[in-house]
């Protein structure tokens, strides 16, 4: 019988023998194979053990060892018809080390050629149109596939930090949208040296640092891993991770491929961030830099279907600055550009991260406020309106006073539905002007 052995595992399964009964494993420790292996001699084992045919004399011999895989073979006699010499061994393990040895080289080329038609079939149907999420995650399967990887993840780098844009693992891991950031993370230490970095069983452990971050939740730990930062024109944009949760060494002959995908990931990294940069670019309102008013429909339309599916509070503000005909017709339009700029950025200020100002057009802004109150929505306005009376703007010398109505509405308290906010609103700011101006009114219920 010839015998694969997992010296990691300790184990020995049997690869082909001269009989059709199912061969056994058998683990290492404790048994006359795991001296064979261990010393690489041959050995005569008069007492057949258990997983042998009782009442025969065994010969044990080590063909191949290669880091911690490889080979052994073993003879079953007849104690009648045993060989008085190992000449007839010898050349027996000649033959059989040569057999696998043309195997194995058979092997690595067909393995070396699915790699290279994995590589070129994802480069010739890559959809033109695809998003960077979609792209990188078949990249992700092709790492996998020429690598025998269970795990792949391509980030992106700022220069500072990473995130996670696609991630492919049957072993659990980091996940779309993790961030990573130096010294614990696998990736941004390949980033920050700017080499292949490789980790295998025996001089690593995953509990001693991470993939991408500390809070990876695995089912199968890594026993093996590669990082590979990708190289655009303006630099390194991203890196490439692998890992295998069976094996302690990762495929070499697939390491060796990698880079030959980075040249293709790092440029739709560059090309996404590009089109990123377009689309929020016709997103802005040139002048204010706050969001238009296509883009402010197409996040409230989103907001929108939120609502109708979890019911969270949601809130909005009309904004008009008050007299602005008048500003533009005394100092000029210059001065009324400046009056729009620093109203924007008054607004921005007030506001959270999570809502969302645009201008309408003309001296009119609004202001989307998801999970929030009519009550709290009404302390915003009013901490804007404030904000904006005290402010008023010094132009070429001249003092130019700036005041703001607002009308709030909030939905479900003041509005059934979202498609009745914008118009309700309205409707409270109409008000609030009708009272005086420089006024925080609440729609009717």
């Amino acid at each position: 019988m010839i015998w694969d052995v997992e010296s990691y595992r300790g184990l020995a399964r049997v690869r082909a023998a001269s009989t059709r009964r199912p061969g056994p494993t058998v683990r290492l420790s404790g048994d006359p194979l795991g001296w064979v292996w261990e010393q690489g001699m041959r050995m005569r084992i008069d007492r057949a053990p258990r997983w042998a045919e009782q009442g025969s004399i065994l010969v044990a011999d080590r063909l191949l060892r290669s880091d911690e895989r490889g080979l052994l073979v073993t003879y079953a006699f007849d104690p009648a018809s045993l060989p008085v010499d190992d000449t007839l061994f010898e050349q027996a393990a000649v033959y059989l080390r040569g057999l696998v040895s043309l195997y194995e080289a058979r092997s690595s080329a067909a393995a070396q050629r699915r790699h290279v038609d994995a590589l070129l079939d994802v480069v010739k149907s890559l959809p033109a149109d695809a998003s960077l999420e979609a792209l990188t995650e078949r990249f992700c399967e092709t790492a996998m596939k020429i690598t025998n990887a269970t795990g792949a993840a391509i980030g992106v780098w700022n220069g500072d930090s990473g995130r996670i844009v696609s991630a492919v693992s049957k072993d659990g891991g980091p996940r779309a949208g993790d961030p990573f950031v130096p010294p614990a993370s696998e990736l941004a230490l390949a980033v920050r040296a700017n080499t292949m970095i490789v980790r295998e069983g025996g001089t690593w452990k995953l509990d001693r640092t991470c993939i991408a971050h500390q809070n990876e939740r695995w089912t199968h730990r890594p026993k093996s891993m590669a990082a590979l930062p990708l190289h655009s024109p303006s630099g390194v944009n991203g890196v490439l991770a692998v890992w295998s949760g069976r094996s302690v060494a990762m495929d070499q002959d697939g390491l060796a491929l990698l880079p030959l995908l980075e040249p293709q990931i790092a440029l739709h990294i560059d090309q996404a961030r590009v089109l990123d940069h377009v689309r929020e670019t016709a997103a802005r309102d040139p002048l204010t830099q706050l969001r238009n008013r296509r883009a402010f429909d197409e996040i409230f339309e989103a907001e929108t279907t939120r609502f109708a599916r979890y019911g969270r509070p949601l809130s909005v503000l009309a904004i008009d600055l008050d007299h602005f005909k008048s500003i533009n017709d005394q100092f000029g339009h210059e001065a009324g550009d400046d009056v729009l700029c620093r109203t924007a950025r008054i607004i921005e200020a007030s506001i959270r991260d999570i809502d969302i100002a645009a201008r309408f057009g003309g001296e009119e802004f609004i202001v989307l406020l998801p999970e929030t109150s009519i009550d709290s929505a009404i302390e915003v306005a009013e901490r804007i309106r404030a904000t904006v009376a005290e402010s008023d703007i010094d132009f070429q010398g001249k003092r130019i006073p700036v005041r703001a109505s607002i009308g709030v509405s909030g939905c479900p308290e003041l509005a059934a539905m979202p498609a009745d906010l914008l118009a309700s609103a309205d409707g409270a700011l109409y008000q609030a002007k009708a009272d005086g101006r420089n006024r925080v009114v609440a729609a009717s219920r």
